[in-house]
């Protein structure tokens, strides 16, 4: 009977303690997500002001999530403390300065992708919509987040690297400055006027407006390949563009026509053009 009795007793003590305690649980959850919602607010307003001025989208967009996380983490230690846990909150908040070591070891996938995003924010080789070589992986750079960082390949496939892999790995930029250097071989009859020829092609490929030369990248021709019947001639030269694949091939396909055309012009007979 008293065990009958010291139950209920301690039932009727847990549901006063819970009565009491639950305006706190509410009021902390409300708090949540008030910081869920003012978070959101601030960061959309970050991204339409510095967007608009920064020349870095991804660098601003990982500032974004980092500020972000971070003003919800201290709505739920203010809301950890609202309920009853100030002694839990005090120690999440003094864990934070030691924030990488735990990660290290208790998340250390989340804590090197992380930190890896961190250092590729500030130091990184490759922009917004750079064509990139990494490992594997080829296409242009569309995000990065805490975590990772978003490939789209020219297949249309998404492909989500962890930042620490990229950190680890050889990067490739295609188009960091700009510049991206085509060759193509065009083959001939091996009794054509080689010089001639040759100032014909180069001429030719000079006139087309997206091809660039300066000092640094030249536009020049080599004997490529010689035969009892085939005289073939390679030829270097740089186009301007930040579009690496399609803006290329098209420019590259523009070019042989015109070379094509300039030499049926001249009667010489073109045999080949290997891309």
């Amino acid at each position: 009977m008293n065990y009958i009795e010291t139950l209920k007793q301690s039932l009727k003590e847990s549901l006063t303690s819970f009565s009491q305690a639950l305006p706190k649980f509410i009021i902390a959850i409300l708090i949540v997500f008030i910081g869920i919602y003012v978070a959101n607010r601030l960061i959309n307003l970050f991204r339409k002001t510095i967007f608009k001025s920064s020349n870095d989208v991804l660098i601003a967009n990982f500032i974004a999530q980092a500020i972000k996380l971070f003003i919800i983490l201290i709505f739920i230690l203010f809301a950890l403390n609202i309920a009853g846990f100030g002694k839990v909150a005090s120690g999440l908040f003094a864990a934070a300065g030691a924030g990488a070591v735990i990660l290290g070891f208790a998340f250390k996938d989340i804590g090197q992708n992380f930190i890896a995003g961190v250092i590729l924010s500030f130091n990184r080789p490759f922009k917004l919509d750079d064509t990139v070589r990494i490992g594997d992986v080829f296409g242009k750079v569309k995000n990065m987040e805490l975590r990772f960082t978003q490939i789209k390949s020219f297949e249309g496939i998404d492909i989500y690297i962890p930042n620490i892999e990229i950190i680890n790995k050889p990067v490739a930029n295609y188009t960091e400055d700009g510049y991206y250097r085509l060759d193509i071989i065009f083959s001939f009859p091996i009794d054509i006027k080689a010089k001639e020829t040759e100032t014909l092609i180069l001429n030719t490929i000079r006139k087309n407006p997206n091809v660039f030369e300066d000092g640094v990248h030249e536009i020049f021709a080599v004997i490529n390949h010689i035969t009892t019947d085939v005289y073939s001639i390679k030829v270097y030269f740089w186009i301007k563009t930040k579009e690496y694949r399609r803006h290329y091939h098209i420019i590259e396909s523009d070019i042989i026509e015109s070379v094509r055309l300039i030499l049926s012009e001249h009667n010489i007979l073109l045999l080949e053009a290997l891309k």
